[in-house]
């Protein structure tokens, strides 16, 4: 089996349901984002998402446990307010 470069930039969900699964499109998000993934998304340092957190301009950033998270409602808002309609 060859594995592509688009392959590796998939998560185990989307490789698992193929590509016929629909999830490559504009109308799929996911559910949370880890504090990496929503960075990488919107190309920011770490750094400057907590600095951001600090001044009350960064989406909400949820916790469970050790783990922290943005859900996706709270990244299409920020969204909105700060860039307008997606």
């Amino acid at each position: 089996m060859t594995v592509t470069r688009s392959a590796l930039n998939q998560t185990k969900h989307e490789r698992r349901l193929g590509p016929d699964a629909g999830l490559d499109g504009p109308h799929w998000r996911k559910p949370v984002y880890s504090i990496t993934e929503f960075c990488e998304l919107y190309s920011i340092a770490r750094s400057t998402l907590f600095r951001w957190g600090r001044g009350g301009v960064a989406p909400e950033i949820r916790s469970l446990g050790r783990r922290r998270f943005i859900t996706e409602h709270a990244r299409a808002n920020w969204h909105r307010k700060h860039f307008g309609d997606e």
